[in-house]
Protein backbone atom coordinates (compact mmCIF):
# COMPACT_ATOMS: atom_id res chain seq x y z
CA UNK A 1 0.00 0.00 0.00
CA UNK A 2 2.39 2.47 0.51
CA UNK A 3 4.25 1.74 -2.19
CA UNK A 4 1.52 2.60 -4.28
CA UNK A 5 1.00 6.04 -2.14
CA UNK A 6 4.39 6.81 -2.61
CA UNK A 7 4.16 6.28 -6.73
CA UNK A 8 0.53 8.23 -7.10
CA UNK A 9 3.07 11.40 -4.73
CA UNK A 10 5.64 10.80 -7.42
CA UNK A 11 3.44 10.83 -10.32
CA UNK A 12 1.91 13.92 -9.08
CA UNK A 13 4.89 15.66 -8.49
CA UNK A 14 6.11 14.59 -12.26
CA UNK A 15 2.69 16.09 -13.35
CA UNK A 16 3.03 19.32 -11.47
CA UNK A 17 6.53 19.90 -12.51
CA UNK A 18 5.53 19.22 -16.09
CA UNK A 19 2.58 22.09 -15.84
CA UNK A 20 4.61 24.22 -14.36
CA UNK A 21 7.21 23.84 -17.29
CA UNK A 22 4.77 24.73 -19.72
CA UNK A 23 3.17 27.21 -18.07
CA UNK A 24 6.54 28.96 -18.25
CA UNK A 25 7.18 28.43 -22.08
CA UNK A 26 3.63 29.80 -22.97
CA UNK A 27 4.31 33.02 -20.64
CA UNK A 28 8.03 33.22 -22.35
CA UNK A 29 6.37 32.69 -25.90
CA UNK A 30 3.87 35.29 -25.51
CA UNK A 31 6.35 37.58 -24.07
CA UNK A 32 8.28 37.15 -27.30
CA UNK A 33 5.20 37.44 -29.47
CA UNK A 34 4.09 40.97 -27.34
CA UNK A 35 7.68 42.28 -27.63
CA UNK A 36 7.85 41.06 -31.78
CA UNK A 37 4.60 42.69 -32.38
CA UNK A 38 4.46 45.85 -30.52
CA UNK A 39 8.16 46.52 -28.92
CA UNK A 40 10.31 46.27 -31.45
CA UNK A 41 12.02 49.36 -32.60
CA UNK A 42 11.02 50.54 -36.13
CA UNK A 43 13.11 48.99 -39.34
CA UNK A 44 14.93 51.72 -41.16
CA UNK A 45 13.56 52.43 -44.58
CA UNK A 46 13.79 50.07 -47.11
CA UNK A 47 16.59 51.14 -49.93
CA UNK A 48 14.71 51.19 -53.18
CA UNK A 49 16.63 49.55 -56.43
CA UNK A 50 15.91 52.13 -58.46
CA UNK A 51 16.15 56.28 -57.23
CA UNK A 52 13.41 58.28 -57.55
CA UNK A 53 12.52 60.54 -60.54
CA UNK A 54 12.74 63.51 -58.13
CA UNK A 55 15.66 65.14 -57.25
CA UNK A 56 16.46 66.72 -53.52
CA UNK A 57 13.89 69.52 -53.22
CA UNK A 58 17.02 71.08 -51.02
CA UNK A 59 19.05 70.41 -53.80
CA UNK A 60 21.64 73.61 -55.49
CA UNK A 61 23.66 73.71 -58.33
CA UNK A 62 27.08 73.25 -57.70
CA UNK A 63 28.92 76.52 -58.58
CA UNK A 64 32.53 76.25 -60.46
CA UNK A 65 34.73 73.05 -60.14
CA UNK A 66 36.01 70.35 -62.59
CA UNK A 67 33.59 69.57 -65.21
CA UNK A 68 35.60 66.84 -66.57
CA UNK A 69 34.20 63.27 -65.97
CA UNK A 70 35.76 60.89 -64.06
CA UNK A 71 37.48 57.90 -66.27
CA UNK A 72 35.59 54.71 -65.44
CA UNK A 73 35.37 51.36 -67.65
CA UNK A 74 32.39 50.63 -69.59
CA UNK A 75 29.74 49.37 -67.84
CA UNK A 76 30.68 50.75 -64.34
CA UNK A 77 30.99 54.48 -62.90
CA UNK A 78 33.02 56.90 -61.05
CA UNK A 79 31.44 58.62 -58.17
CA UNK A 80 33.54 61.92 -56.18
CA UNK A 81 31.70 63.37 -53.82
CA UNK A 82 32.65 66.54 -51.29
CA UNK A 83 30.82 66.16 -47.49
CA UNK A 84 31.21 68.07 -44.22
CA UNK A 85 32.51 66.09 -40.83
CA UNK A 86 30.01 67.36 -38.58
CA UNK A 87 26.00 68.27 -38.92
CA UNK A 88 23.67 70.04 -36.74
CA UNK A 89 20.30 69.13 -35.65
CA UNK A 90 17.39 71.45 -34.10
CA UNK A 91 15.03 69.52 -32.67
CA UNK A 92 12.48 72.24 -32.66
CA UNK A 93 12.79 72.76 -36.42
CA UNK A 94 13.79 69.19 -37.71
CA UNK A 95 16.48 70.11 -39.91
CA UNK A 96 19.72 68.81 -39.90
CA UNK A 97 22.45 71.70 -41.28
CA UNK A 98 25.21 69.51 -42.86
CA UNK A 99 26.80 69.60 -46.67
CA UNK A 100 27.38 67.10 -49.16
CA UNK A 101 28.57 67.17 -52.86
CA UNK A 102 27.73 65.44 -55.80
CA UNK A 103 30.47 67.12 -58.51
CA UNK A 104 30.16 67.45 -62.02
CA UNK A 105 33.03 64.78 -62.28
CA UNK A 106 30.49 62.26 -60.83
CA UNK A 107 28.75 59.91 -63.10
CA UNK A 108 26.05 58.64 -61.30
CA UNK A 109 23.73 59.98 -58.88
CA UNK A 110 23.57 59.91 -55.05
CA UNK A 111 20.59 59.32 -51.82
CA UNK A 112 22.05 60.10 -49.10
CA UNK A 113 21.01 58.55 -45.32
CA UNK A 114 22.40 59.89 -41.96
CA UNK A 115 22.38 56.85 -39.74
CA UNK A 116 22.62 57.51 -35.70
CA UNK A 117 23.10 53.88 -34.08
CA UNK A 118 22.16 51.75 -37.14
CA UNK A 119 19.01 53.88 -37.10
CA UNK A 120 18.49 55.82 -40.21
CA UNK A 121 16.99 59.39 -39.35
CA UNK A 122 17.20 61.71 -42.32
CA UNK A 123 17.23 60.65 -46.27
CA UNK A 124 17.79 62.97 -49.06
CA UNK A 125 16.24 62.75 -52.58
CA UNK A 126 18.20 61.94 -55.58
CA UNK A 127 21.55 64.52 -56.18
CA UNK A 128 22.52 64.49 -59.53
CA UNK A 129 25.74 65.34 -60.59
CA UNK A 130 26.44 68.85 -60.25
CA UNK A 131 24.36 69.45 -57.10
CA UNK A 132 24.34 69.82 -53.63
CA UNK A 133 22.87 69.94 -50.23
CA UNK A 134 23.00 71.79 -47.11
CA UNK A 135 19.98 71.39 -45.22
CA UNK A 136 18.45 67.82 -44.86
CA UNK A 137 14.77 67.19 -42.58
CA UNK A 138 14.33 64.59 -40.05
CA UNK A 139 12.14 61.57 -40.83
CA UNK A 140 8.78 61.42 -39.18
CA UNK A 141 9.15 60.30 -35.42
CA UNK A 142 13.02 60.62 -35.16
CA UNK A 143 12.86 63.79 -33.74
CA UNK A 144 11.47 62.32 -30.70
CA UNK A 145 14.11 58.93 -30.38
CA UNK A 146 16.65 61.99 -30.00
CA UNK A 147 18.11 64.04 -27.05
CA UNK A 148 20.38 67.27 -27.09
CA UNK A 149 23.64 66.14 -26.81
CA UNK A 150 26.50 64.48 -29.96
CA UNK A 151 26.75 61.48 -31.65
CA UNK A 152 28.75 59.35 -33.64
CA UNK A 153 26.91 58.96 -36.79
CA UNK A 154 27.65 58.15 -40.96
CA UNK A 155 26.51 59.13 -43.48
CA UNK A 156 25.48 56.36 -46.38
CA UNK A 157 26.07 57.65 -49.40
CA UNK A 158 23.62 54.90 -51.54
CA UNK A 159 25.01 55.09 -55.54
CA UNK A 160 22.82 54.84 -58.57
CA UNK A 161 22.99 54.56 -62.44
CA UNK A 162 22.05 58.39 -63.87
CA UNK A 163 20.78 56.85 -67.46
CA UNK A 164 19.07 53.36 -65.82
CA UNK A 165 18.53 54.97 -62.22
CA UNK A 166 18.86 51.33 -61.29
CA UNK A 167 21.06 51.15 -57.87
CA UNK A 168 24.89 50.64 -58.15
CA UNK A 169 25.88 47.46 -56.39
CA UNK A 170 28.51 49.73 -54.20
CA UNK A 171 27.76 52.59 -51.19
CA UNK A 172 30.10 54.70 -48.91
CA UNK A 173 29.75 55.00 -44.96
CA UNK A 174 31.35 58.11 -44.38
CA UNK A 175 31.99 59.01 -40.70
CA UNK A 176 29.73 61.80 -38.81
CA UNK A 177 29.64 63.95 -35.71
CA UNK A 178 26.08 65.09 -35.25
CA UNK A 179 25.27 67.88 -32.44
CA UNK A 180 21.40 67.75 -30.54
CA UNK A 181 20.09 70.62 -29.81
CA UNK A 182 16.58 72.20 -28.58
CA UNK A 183 16.63 75.41 -30.30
Amino acid sequence: MKTQETERKREKRIAAIIIILLSLITIASLLVTVWSLWLRPDNPPLIPDYALPEEDKNAVDVIGGNDQKLEYSQGGGAVGFEYSEAAYINLQTGKIDMFFKNPHRSSGDIVLQIVIQDTVIAQSGRLVPGKQISVMELLKGKAEILAPGGYNAKFVAIMYNSETGERAMIESELSLLVTVTNN
